[in-house]
C-alpha cells in the first residue's frame, strides 16, 4: 500500500454515509470510538493515543509513521449515552469489510516502511521472558560478582503443560553432524604430557602452510 488512493480502499477513519450504509454506521458508532479519554489513556493531562486527531481531506503518506487518514469535517458524528459527542476525529483506523465480518473493536493500520521488519523480527528473536534478580543479603557477605540469579519465569499455562508433560517442539528426523573438513585442516587432539617441542614444530608447520597459501592468493590476484 505505496499510494493513498489504495489506502482508502482498504482503510478507513471517518464515519460512512448513514443512509448508504446503515449497518456499517451502527458498528463504527459501536466498537471504533476511541473517547471519552480518561485515566486509562491520559499522560500528562494529554490522551496516549494522539485522540482528539485533526480534520483532514485527504489520506497523505508519511515515510516513517503511520499514514494520516482522511478525516472531513463533513458533520457526521454519533452521540453517546453518557452525552459524548463523536466525530470523525474520534473513529480508529479500521478495515469495513473486517468491520462488518467480525462485528467488534478491530483496529486495522497500514504499515509500509522498512521499520515493519525489524517490528515483526524482535518479537519472533527476543527469546523466552526472563528476569535479572539480585540477591541481598544483609548478614554473610558474600559477594560473587554481586550474586545474582538470570532466571526464566512461566505463566500458570505453561507451567501446566510442562506438569502433564506435553511435548514443548516436535522434531521429525534425527540430525547428525558429520566431521567434515578442508585439505590440512584436519582437528588434532593432544595431552599435556606430550611433548610441547613437537606440538610447536606442528604450529609452525601449519602456519608455514597458510602463508603459503596466502601468498599464492595474493599472487593470482595481482595477475
Amino acid at each position: 500500500m505505496r499510494t493513498a488512493e489504495v489506502i482508502d480502499r482498504y482503510i478507513s477513519a471517518q464515519f460512512p454515509d448513514p443512509e448508504l450504509y446503515p449497518n456499517l454506521f451502527n458498528l463504527v458508532s459501536t466498537h471504533m470510538i476511541h473517547g471519552p479519554c480518561g485515566p486509562r489513556c491520559e499522560k500528562d493531562g494529554k490522551c496516549s493515543k494522539g485522540f482528539p486527531k485533526k480534520f483532514q481531506e485527504e489520506t497523505s503518506l508519511d515515510e516513517d509513521a503511520y499514514p494520516t487518514y482522511a478525516r472531513p469535517d463533513n458533520g457526521r458524528c454519533v452521540t453517546k449515552s453518557s452525552g459524548f459527542v463523536a466525530d470523525n476525529r474520534y473513529v480508529v483506523p479500521h478495515c469495513p469489510n473486517l468491520l462488518l465480518l467480525m462485528n467488534c473493536h478491530i483496529n486495522v493500520e497500514v504499515v509500509s516502511s522498512i521499520k515493519a521488519v525489524k517490528y515483526l523480527y524482535k518479537y519472533i528473536f527476543k527469546g523466552h521472558d526472563s528476569a535479572a534478580i539480585k540477591i541481598v543479603d544483609g548478614v554473610v557477605h558474600y559477594d560473587e560478582c554481586e550474586s545474582y540469579l538470570n532466571s526464566r519465569y512461566m505463566g500458570a499455562a505453561e507451567a501446566c503443560w510442562r506438569i502433564f508433560g506435553f511435548e514443548l517442539h516436535k522434531q521429525s528426523h534425527s540430525i547428525s553432524r558429520l566431521p567434515l573438513h578442508l585439505p590440512n585442516e584436519q582437528t588434532i587432539n593432544f595431552t599435556d604430557a606430550e611433548n610441547i617441542e613437537d606440538l610447536q614444530a606442528a604450529m609452525d608447520s601449519k602456519n608455514k602452510f597458510l602463508d603459503c597459501i596466502t601468498l599464492g592468493h595474493q599472487f593470482q590476484l595481482k595477475n
